[in-house]
């Protein structure tokens, strides 16, 4: 069960995917003041995918020790990708580059939330996972 933090957290996020792909598709219809080039939709939409997975972010997974789950590895890659096709849209001013910014912006939402919704949830460290077998055995 995802508990209300992580919702917030998943709201927001979709929140700034929404805006950042409703911006992409207007600007395909019009042209928008001062969005002219794709150039400069890249750049919003790249600055808005990154307030997207900061703010969807759960800041003590990223701070945990140990290994990384491989979906979570496999998140934390195509997140580098993203990015990687995001400045590549941004340098070139691609059409191409930036509608795979927009692809990228969009499937790695839909990856991280449904991580989130259905993904099991491991301790987060050692002490956390010494806490929860103690309530485990207290419960009994």
């Amino acid at each position: 069960m995802v508990g209300r933090k992580a919702l917030r957290r998943d709201l927001l996020a979709m929140l700034w995917v929404a805006v950042a792909l409703g911006f992409y598709v207007v600007s395909l219809a019009v042209t928008i003041p001062g969005f002219g080039s794709p150039r400069a939709v890249a750049a919003l939409m790249l600055l808005l995918g990154v307030f997207g997975c900061v703010s969807g972010a759960d800041t003590a997974a990223m701070t945990s020790h140990g290994v990384a789950t491989p979906a979570a590895a496999a998140l934390r890659v195509g997140g580098v990708l993203v990015l990687v096709v995001g400045v590549a849209a941004v340098l070139t001013g691609s059409a191409a580059a930036l509608a795979g910014l927009a692809a990228g912006i969009g499937v790695m939402w839909l990856a991280t939330t449904t991580r989130h919704l259905f993904g099991a949830t491991a301790p987060r460290s050692s002490h956390e996972a010494q806490r929860a077998r103690v309530r485990v055995g207290a419960g009994r």
